[in-house]
């Protein structure tokens, strides 16, 4: 009996020991779990972004060589996109800032800082910026084309 006590006591001392043990390998281990699952987060975010705002450029340009639409329109379709995304502080820019029915091009600019976009890591992207571009030509008998064809 006496034996027997002896190797439990052993065994518990033991149990404790890793306990204690455990606990300091969590506490290193869980703060670089939590960074790369922040990371991992935040690097999907700005995949989000860049697609959104190529395609919120890309929506502003087809709207923008409609015929009757205006530069403010342009804005909005690719403000509507952008915000789907709840995208912060986005520039959009429309070249040319006045499109008539005979503007023969419409360029959509984006322009989105990633410091006020992303959710743990926007200290190391103080001053990147995503940056995307859509120019469509506008289809018309003025530049030879139509919608039946040449």
């Amino acid at each position: 009996m006496n034996r027997r006590t002896e190797s439990q006591r052993i065994m518990n001392r033991t149990l404790r020991q890793r306990r204690g043990t455990t606990a300091i390998e969590l506490a290193l281990v869980i703060p670089v779990l939590f960074g790369l699952l922040f990371a991992a987060i935040d690097f999907a975010r700005v995949q989000n972004i860049r697609d959104t705002a190529s395609l919120a450029a890309y929506e502003g340009a087809r709207q923008g060589i409609l015929p009757g639409k205006s530069a403010a329109t342009v804005r909005e379709v690719a403000q509507e996109n952008i915000d789907a995304l709840g995208v912060l502080d986005a520039v959009i820019t429309v070249t040319p800032s006045t499109i008539t029915d005979q503007t023969p091009e419409i360029t959509v600019s984006i322009d989105t800082p990633l410091s006020t976009n992303l959710y743990a890591y926007c200290s190391f992207f103080k001053n990147k910026t995503i940056h995307a571009t859509c120019s469509l030509k506008r289809e018309s008998e003025l530049t030879g084309m139509s919608a039946t064809g040449p």
